[in-house]
């Protein structure tokens, strides 16, 4: 990520002069920092904080924005939904649309926010409604990436598991095009869930392992303990029972390491305590 600003400001030095060009340095860098905070407040759960923190930092309107102060709303709105702010955040949203042409990309960003608000309170039939008018009016098909994923996780919760698919397959795509190993692991697990939903665990299994892969690369500890869990379920419930302790004990490693265990009362449902003598979790195994 720091490269890419390094390369964002490189490229604004071809325009303009060079006070101009300091000052959209500092402020592009500014907002770069404010957005990871917000970002690391939500993953820790200080929502409130984090709405706070945005409230303070950009109290006044700016002429213009850019890909981290836009990001940093987003943020803000997700905390806002985390938060029972739900309303609040669809009132804000609309307001902001009717400042906007529908053929403005910001009028498309706050319409894929919008529908994120409709799918987070259950209603996926509106919120389809959004995500359709975005993949039918957006020109640019390369803005539609989070529209794609969004349609397939409305149309999975509904239960067409085609359609579902392929969106799904659509995402994967364009994440694979662009090289945006985090969506594309993000791909992988939605595409595991719906072949978990066809009671095609073998292929549910094949696209975990993808996930895992990826996320083992990038460093994300909170999906690699989610896909760990997931993956022994999975391996237990097909009967390949050695495998699926082998990877509840990988699991269990890192989340003692981690210091996280999400899931693990699932996983214990399942598949009965599990002997790892590295950890203070011992009991007998199925």
């Amino acid at each position: 990520m720091i490269n890419f600003i390094s390369e964002y400001i490189s490229a604004v030095f071809h325009f303009g002069d060079n006070e101009r060009i300091t000052e959209i340095n500092k402020s592009l860098l500014y907002d770069f920092i404010c957005w990871r905070k917000i970002y690391c407040m939500n993953i820790r759960g200080d929502c409130k904080d984090s709405i706070e923190f945005y409230n303070k930092k950009f109290k006044k309107a700016k002429s213009e924005s850019n890909i981290f102060s836009d990001l940093s709303l987003r943020k803000k709105y997700e905390a806002l939904l985390m938060t029972g702010g739900a309303k609040e955040a669809e009132e804000q949203i609309k307001r902001f649309l009717r400042t906007y042409k529908r053929e403005d990309k910001k009028y498309f960003e706050f319409m894929n926010m919008l529908g994120t608000i409709y799918g987070h309170r259950g209603d996926f039939k509106e919120a389809l409604e959004i995500y359709k008018e975005i993949e039918t009016k957006n020109k640019n098909k390369g803005d539609l990436i989070d529209c794609y994923n969004h349609l397939g996780i409305c149309y999975a919760i509904i239960g067409e598991l085609n359609k579902a698919e392929e969106y799904f397959e659509k995402y994967i795509m364009i994440c694979r095009k662009k090289n945006i190993l985090l969506n594309l692991a993000t791909g992988y697990v939605n595409y595991a869930n719906i072949y978990y939903y066809k009671n095609d665990l073998k292929n549910a299994i094949k696209y975990l392992k993808k996930a895992e892969k990826l996320n083992e690369r990038l460093g994300n500890k909170t999906a690699i303990i989610t896909i760990s869990g997931n993956l022994s379920l999975f391996l237990h419930k097909i009967g390949r029972k050695k495998e699926a302790i082998e990877e509840a004990k990988k699991y269990l490693t890192r989340g003692k390491e981690w210091k996280n265990y999400r899931g693990l009362g699932i996983l214990f449902l399942h598949l009965g305590s599990i002997p790892v003598s590295y950890t203070h979790l011992t009991l007998p195994t199925k």
